[in-house]
C-alpha cells in the first residue's frame, strides 16, 4: 500500500507525485526488479507516467488502465461549484475556533468528493496536489510499447483521456472495452484477462 492508502502509515506532510513514484523506484530497485512489465489503474497510471518520464525507468513494456494524468477538462458548474465553497470559505473567519471547524467539515462533505471527504488534512492537501497535475509532457518520454486499455462509461479518467495519451505516447494502442466504467478490468473482467494473455 502506497503512503497513505490502505494499512500504510499516513504521511505527516502532502506527498507530490514525485513522492509517491520515488517510492516504487525506490522499491523496484531495492528489489533488483529489472525491465518488468508496469500496469497502472487510475493513480497507478500517474505513477507509471512518472517512473518512465521523469525518473527515466527502463521497463519492458506498459499497460495503463483508465489510467490519471491528464488534467480533466472542467466544466461551468464545476467553476460555480469550487467559488462558491470559497465564497463560503472566508466566513469561518467571524466564527470562534470551535464552530469554524463543524462549518468547514460541513462545506467539506457538500462540496468535497468521496475521495476526499473520507481523508485526514495532510491526504486532502496530498490528493489535491496530485488531482491537478496535467502529466502530458511526460508521456513522448514512454519509449517502450504500451497498452492503453478503458472504459467506454468512465466518468473519472474519461475516453478523451485515453485518446490523449494515445497521441503523446510513441509506440502506443488503444482497447476500448464497451459498456465498462473506470473499473474495466472488473467490468469486463474476460476480455480484459484476454488482451493481457495476446
Amino acid at each position: 500500500d502506497l503512503p497513505g492508502f490502505g494499512k500504510s502509515t499516513i504521511p505527516t506532510v502532502a506527498l507530490s507525485i514525485i513522492d509517491y513514484t520515488e517510492v516504487i523506484y525506490k522499491f523496484l530497485n531495492k528489489l533488483k526488479i529489472k525491465k518488468p512489465i508496469l500496469i497502472g489503474h487510475s493513480f497507478g497510471g500517474r505513477i507509471v507516467i512518472i517512473l518512465l518520464g521523469y525518473f527515466k525507468y527502463n521497463a519492458n513494456r506498459v499497460i495503463l488502465i483508465n489510467g490519471a494524468g491528464i488534467k480533466p477538462k472542467r466544466s461551468l458548474l464545476y467553476y460555480i461549484k469550487i467559488y462558491t465553497y470559497k465564497s463560503l470559505k472566508i466566513l469561518k473567519h467571524c466564527m470562534s475556533k470551535h464552530i469554524s471547524k463543524i462549518y468547514l467539515n460541513k462545506l467539506r462533505s457538500i462540496f468535497g468528493s468521496s475521495d476526499y471527504n473520507n481523508v485526514n488534512d495532510v491526504m486532502k492537501r496530498t490528493l489535491s496536489l496530485i488531482v491537478n497535475n496535467d502529466l502530458r509532457k511526460y508521456l513522448n518520454q514512454i519509449l517502450v510499447p504500451t497498452l492503453l486499455i478503458w472504459g467506454d462509461n468512465d466518468n473519472i479518467t474519461p475516453i478523451r483521456d485515453a485518446l490523449i495519451m494515445q497521441r503523446y505516447i510513441p509506440d502506443s494502442g488503444l482497447v476500448i472495452l464497451k459498456d465498462a466504467g473506470h473499473y474495466a478490468y472488473i467490468d469486463k473482467y474476460y476480455e480484459f484477462k484476454l488482451i493481457l494473455i495476446y
